[in-house]
């Protein structure tokens, strides 16, 4: 028996969610977004936020 989930995007959820990316942006804030699937697993996320965080560090002149 297989199961299959077919996705309805929230087109309604999605608006709100942009106009507050857009409102951040706005008042100078610098958004970063990440999906779901790329921090499912502990380590795809470490993996990814190990690359990405020392990037992210370094533009902003932040040292550890």
């Amino acid at each position: 028996m297989t199961h299959h989930v077919e996705c309805v995007a929230d087109t309604a959820k999605y608006a709100d969610m942009v106009a507050g990316d857009r409102d951040l942006k706005l008042s100078g804030y610098e958004v970063y977004r990440f999906g779901h699937d790329e921090l499912r697993d502990a380590l795809s996320a470490h993996a990814l936020l190990s690359r990405f965080l020392p990037e992210l560090f370094q533009r902003h002149g932040v040292s550890l």
